[in-house]
Parts: structure tokens; sequence; C-alpha cells
């Protein structure tokens, strides 16, 4: 796979580091979406250790995406998935 990369990058010349700002521009890129990115660690995790069965984690999957989707990032608000809600109703 890198050498893969490698030789696009080569065949397209590409720059080798392509954010200016260094080590602070990666970091601001990488810190945000943390939390999302540590749901499937949460999921196996309790798995793994028998926390929980797989009904319970995937509830707790779901109940974790809901917090860190409207609390963390601010995109989940109440007037978001209520109206679909209602459209699921016969």
């Amino acid at each position: 796979m890198f050498a893969a990369v490698w030789v696009v990058a080569q065949r397209r010349d590409l720059p080798r580091s392509p954010l200016a700002g260094g080590f602070r521009a990666f970091r601001s890129q990488v810190v945000p979406p943390l939390p999302a990115l540590l749901l499937p660690v949460f999921v196996i995790g309790a798995l793994r250790f028998g926390v929980a069965t797989p009904t319970e984690v995937s509830v707790m999957a779901v109940g974790y995406a809901l917090v860190v989707s409207g609390l963390i990032y601010r995109d989940l608000t109440l007037r978001g998935p209520y109206p679909q809600c209602c459209l699921t109703l016969p």
C-alpha cells in the first residue's frame, strides 16, 4: 500500500507535507474527531471484556453517538429527529 501511494505521489508530483502549519495544524485536524473515532473502541472493548451483550452494547453505542453529536459537536437538536420520528408512525 505504501509503495502504491509513493508511486502515485511521485507521478503527480505531490508535496511531502501538505500541512503548512506543521504539528499544530495536524493536531487541530486530529483532535476534533476523536470522540467519534472512539466509538468502535468503546464497542469492541465492551464486547471483548464482557461488560455487556451485543444487544446492550448496540444500545450503549446509539446513546454514545447521540451524546457526542448533540453535546460535543452540536449537530443534533430536538427539532431534527422529531419530525423524522413522526414520519415513521403510520
